[in-house]
């Protein structure tokens, strides 16, 4: 029992310096797995769009909104990146690693303030056992933008707390704007500050004048951004990501990977945790400033003001755009669990083990399933390499395989890709033309063979074609359904299969 207390004793003393603790085995981590895991097809997009001769060439194609849709920042950053450490994976994706730590801190130093600094370590972890770990080694914006979101949520603590009033209120501003300026969806986070902020006027009995106009900071960048915007909606009617209330609760099992059914069923299981969640805090009330409370709750929930947003305005929707809401889920578990268990330190490094626990299992999932998957690409490279080895063309079955294979395979096989254009095609078996889209907008700007589906049908040529085992490769049933054309495997790998396409 003494030992037991002993060692309770040391862990209160040393969690204060977990953060510091966890940042070199963080860094060692993820540079792994950023190292091990192949080009994906986002990442060859903005490969593309970041080599391009100018920034005013990369605002073009964010202007025509075909390629992408998100804002300027993102393509500024990691341009410098690769400017600075070379035309690498880890120059890449360094961005968003060292985003992923700073979400981490952030959530840490939020917790911390109100619940012992266990219990702070414990929700630090928390985001990597959610899909919000794979964005810190994948280049995109969207883990930089909650990086952002979670530095504000910081700043506007300490400045509700009237300290270092001037420097918190200017990172609050600064900071939601630069949400903003990496993903045009983190204005949604405004949403949940503002009604902690509402609640903290009522309570004060007066308004904070200079945290309103912090929060009121991503206008200008939205003006700023207005043709941008405007060319980033165009085509939402056949855009992949339609709007639906659905993704209120579904993103909840989404965010922590699990596949749990129906929407009903999704819906059944969120309504439930919510309610047992909120009778606890209701029992046990969270021992923090009330307008902390329900800025938390209000984060937690805000699949709900994305939803809206989109359902009301945008017209496209994705479940990770909501995924600041990791930072209200972490601190509301992390405080009720501090406020049930009477702020014990047992509980605490129980909680921080589990944690902890998980988050090793899924990173060293992580690991294997990024190299596994390179090597299922090296040996498809492989196998198309050795068996269409003349000069006749090879499509490619899937629009990002297309892509993935432009990218990893040797030039002389890389020229002979081709993807087939068939816009009527696209709605009808998938029901919507967004790979399409992004691939004649790319192919305006470095060289893709594109070519229009019954043209090329028609031209009876023989051809090589790579059917990749993705459910939305439709081009190769397709094509093995031509009256006009025989198919005969001639290699096969675990992920696609390689045909000899003749005319009958």
């Amino acid at each position: 029992m003494a030992s037991t207390r002993a060692f309770l004793a040391l862990a209160e003393r040393w969690s204060p310096w977990s953060p510091a603790l966890f940042v070199v085995p963080y860094l060692i981590a993820f540079g792994l797995l950023a190292r091990s895991q192949a080009w994906i097809s986002d990442e060859v997009l903005v490969g593309h769009v970041i080599g391009l001769p100018t920034f005013g060439d990369i605002l073009a194609v964010l202007r025509d909104g075909d390629v992408d849709k998100i804002p300027p920042l993102f393509y500024a950053v990691t341009r410098v990146s690769v400017a600075i450490l070379g035309n690498g994976l880890v120059a890449y994706r360094l961005p968003e690693i060292l985003a992923g730590l700073v979400v981490a801190l952030c959530v840490y130093r939020f917790v911390s303030r109100r619940a012992p600094a266990v219990y702070g370590a414990a929700a630090m972890l928390f985001p990597f056992i959610t899909l919000a770990r794979r964005f810190t080694y994948m280049v995109r914006p969207d883990i930089l933008a909650l990086a952002c979101v979670a530095v504000a949520v910081v700043a506007w603590q300490v400045a509700s707390e009237g300290r270092r009033r001037p420097l918190s209120v200017l990172v609050l501003g600064a900071s939601l704007a630069a949400a903003v300026s990496m993903h045009y969806y983190a204005v949604v986070s405004v949403v949940p500050l503002a009604i902690g902020e509402l609640v903290r006027s009522h309570d004060r009995r007066r308004i904070d004048v200079p945290v309103w106009i912090a929060l009121a900071a991503p206008a200008v960048p939205l003006l700023a951004f207005l043709p941008l915007i405007r060319g980033a909606r165009a085509h939402f009617e056949t855009f992949y990501a339609r709007p639906s209330w659905n993704h209120t609760w579904e993103f909840y099992p989404w965010v922590v990977g699990a596949g749990i059914g129906s929407t009903s069923l999704s819906l059944l299981i969120v309504v439930a945790s919510g309610l047992g969640l909120a009778w606890c805090v209701y029992r046990s009330p969270v021992a923090l400033p009330r307008h902390e409370a329900v800025a938390a709750w209000s984060l937690a929930l805000l699949p709900v003001f994305g939803a809206a947003l989109a359902a009301t305005v945008v017209g496209a929707y994705d479940p990770r755009h909501g995924l600041p809401a990791v930072i209200g889920i972490a601190a509301v578990l992390a405080w009720t669990a501090a406020r049930l268990s009477r702020r014990s330190v047992a509980i605490g490094v129980l909680l921080l083990v589990v944690v902890g626990a998980a988050v090793t299992v899924l990173w060293y999932g992580d690991l294997s399933a990024a190299r596994l998957a390179k090597r299922a690409r090296a040996r498809a490279v492989t196998m198309i390499q050795a068996t269409a080895a003349d000069e006749r063309p090879i499509v490619v079955s899937q629009a990002f395989i297309f892509l993935h294979l432009s990218h990893d395979a040797p030039r002389d096989l890389a020229r002979r890709l081709v993807y087939l254009i068939d816009w009527k095609g696209a709605l009808q078996h998938h029901g919507n033309d967004t790979h399409e889209r992004i691939l004649t907008g790319l192919a305006r700007r470095v060289p893709l063979d594109l070519r229009e589906y019954a043209g090329f049908v028609a031209s009876r040529q023989e051809f090589w074609l790579y059917a990749s085992r993705r459910r939305d490769a439709w081009i190769g049933p397709v094509l093995a359904r031509e009256p006009a054309l025989r198919l005969a495997e001639r290699a096969r790998e675990d992920i696609g299969v390689l045909y000899l396409v003749v005319p009958r």
